[in-house]
């Protein structure tokens, strides 16, 4: 009976434990997803100041 106990317990953490890593890896896929879209908006902000700069460069060359 101890033994069958002990064995629901063990049981019962792991099914927690990994709940849990679960819960962390989520969170962590959601934040790097977070901040890959917050680098594509600053790759695409600095790609039109580029293209800005360039225009500018090109107008004053001519």
């Amino acid at each position: 009976m101890f033994s069958d106990a002990l064995r629901e317990l063990d049981r019962n953490t792991e099914r927690y434990m990994v709940e849990e890593l679960n819960k962390e890896v989520n969170a962590l896929k959601e934040a790097m997803a977070a901040e890959k879209e917050a680098m594509a908006a600053e790759n695409e902000a600095m790609a039109k100041r580029i293209a800005e700069l360039e225009a500018q460069l090109h107008a004053s060359n001519s």
